[in-house]
């Protein structure tokens, strides 16, 4: 029997190998914010998970970026940085260790992780 991990392994294999996100990853990666924060009334996701094509011989790479903009009443959130960070750890559980997030309150970036 195969297991979560080795579950979303193979999803994320297929999300490089094709640039496409499952319906499955979607749909987490919608209720993800509701889990972390409170007070949201709206979610939009921007992605850019496509590979990179090499260039010569130089080894193909992965834009890995996931953009939330949320609207939400800022005030309802407390300890940020532990939300971000477990934002942060559920969708690189998702894809892959070095995509990078970006999370928007109300239209300005609020938080935005670095490459492992």
């Amino acid at each position: 029997m195969i297991s979560t991990l080795e579950l979303l392994k193979e999803m994320a294999r297929l999300t490089a190998l094709s640039g496409r996100v499952s319906d499955v990853q979607l749909k987490n990666l919608q209720f993800f914010p509701l889990v972390f924060f409170e007070g949201i009334t709206e979610v939009k996701i921007e992605y850019d998970l496509m590979p990179q094509k090499s260039i010569d011989d130089e080894p193909t790479k992965s834009n890995s970026l996931i953009s939330y903009h949320l609207t939400l009443d800022e005030l309802k959130n407390s300890n940020l940085e532990e939300r971000f960070l477990a934002l942060e750890k559920s969708v690189r559980t998702l894809f892959w260790s070095d995509t990078v997030l970006e999370i928007y309150f109300n239209k300005k970036i609020v938080y935005k992780s670095t490459r492992s």
